[in-house]
């Protein structure tokens, strides 16, 4: 053997026996470190994975709350209009009703002040057509010739 295999031989024994020394007394110490770093690397993808699921998981909860949300909402929306067009309904009856009973009132005013207006009238106008022909007798029997022509045809029409 040359001395350059031997040497190379012994370089190459020396190099393994190094590796062996230093995982006999570093191996686990070694170990430990890339099983924690190995570790650490997983647990930076899980971590944030774990939450994009969660998240996933959330959104997904929350669009089917929404969506029920939205449902309940135009349920309520449509009660709503429904009630709103009864109760609406119901005042345009009530309003209708109410209207007539005012004009029924009305008419019923209306009448009775004018049959007070009539009947005052009539008692005013026979006043006055009374006194005028109280006046004109007076005038027309002041003369005693028209009293008594007026007396004699009285007796007359009696006498017949």
């Amino acid at each position: 053997m040359s001395n350059y295999t031997v040497e190379n031989l012994w370089k190459a024994f020396n190099v393994i026996l190094f590796f062996v020394l230093i995982y006999k007394y570093f191996g686990k110490q070694i170990k430990d470190m890339f099983l924690k770093a190995y570790n650490s690397l997983i647990a930076q993808v899980e971590g944030p994975m774990a939450k994009l699921l969660s998240n996933r998981e959330a959104v997904s909860v929350a669009k089917l709350e929404l969506q029920e949300a939205k449902k309940k909402y135009e349920q309520a929306i449509a009660n709503q209009k429904t009630l709103a067009k009864e109760q609406y309904d119901e005042i345009i009856a009530h309003a209708k009703v109410v209207a007539q009973n005012i004009e029924k009132m009305g008419k019923e005013m209306v009448e009775v002040e004018a049959n007070r207006l009539k009947s005052q009238l009539i008692s005013n106008l026979s006043t006055s057509l009374i006194s005028k022909a109280e006046t004109r007798l007076k005038e027309v029997f002041k003369d005693e010739k028209t009293e008594i022509s007026y007396i004699k045809s009285r007796l007359e029409r009696l006498g017949k």
